[in-house]
């Protein structure tokens, strides 16, 4: 199997996003809005790789990430990660872990996601530094500004929404030094312009009127990265056994 490019791999990301966005306007007359259970997105997004020929897994235990071969030495699965699972994992012949997705709707803190993060972060800690160096993790999460009566045109949205993106930047600026051995990037899923709708106006003339109420329906993952140091291999046996042993 071959590792996955961070930037191939945020590029199915966006498409598996679009998946539900597009479906979603086909269902409003295109004036688009929020998705309503994480379910959806989930399923996009796994279809979207599914099709790029990765080997999907989804609701998969995290403790089966770590294993004999991944798992360090002194790792305790069981004890750290008990039942939680990953919402879409691309996993390598069932063992080697290559990407873990976590998807939520209805952020607009970092205390919303931070579970995720911490999820991730762990099963990441538990494997040895080399599988863990390629593995990918990613926070795939959705910002919704809905109407309201100070909010009529496509910039009232748009600033709101980086309102509430620029606030989320600075608290995960904040959080990323208590987790040292790992680098936290956030990057948008959508054009500059995408998921931002302004309110509608019926009829025309001295007829027209207000109709239904805009919204601001973004995308972004955080992606995170192991930066544990990699000890450089030979491929001799000694390299071998201390793999295995570490």
């Amino acid at each position: 199997m071959r590792d996955i490019d961070e930037n191939d791999f945020l590029e199915a990301l966006k498409h598996g996003v679009a998946r539900t966005t597009n479906l979603i306007a086909e269902a409003t007359d295109y004036h688009g809005g929020p998705v309503m259970t994480e379910y959806l997105l989930t399923a996009d997004i796994a279809r979207e790789f599914i099709e790029r020929n990765y080997p999907v897994a989804v609701e998969y235990h995290n403790r089966m990430f770590v294993n004999a071969m991944t798992g360090l030495k002194t790792s305790q699965p069981r004890k750290l990660l008990r039942s939680k699972r990953t919402d879409v994992a691309i996993i390598d012949a069932g063992l080697i872990p290559l990407a873990l997705i976590e998807i939520k709707i209805r952020v607009k803190k970092l205390n919303a996601i931070k579970g995720d993060l911490e999820k991730i972060t762990t099963t990441m800690s538990l494997l040895k530094a080399n599988f863990a160096s390629k593995l990918i993790g990613a926070v795939v999460f959705q910002v919704h500004i809905p109407g309201a009566r100070n909010r009529t045109y496509a910039a009232d949205f748009k600033s709101a929404a980086e309102k509430v993106e620029k606030s989320l930047q600075a608290e995960l600026s904040s959080y990323a030094p208590s987790r040292p051995d790992f680098r936290f990037t956030m990057h948008p899923l959508q054009s500059d312009d995408g998921g931002v709708v302004e309110r509608e106006i019926e009829g025309y003339g001295e007829e027209s009127a207000w109709g239904a109420h805009g919204h601001a329906t973004r995308y972004h993952a955080i992606i995170i990265r192991s930066t544990r140091p990699v000890p450089p291999s030979t491929g001799s046996f000694a390299d071998l056994r201390r793999q295995r042993d570490e």
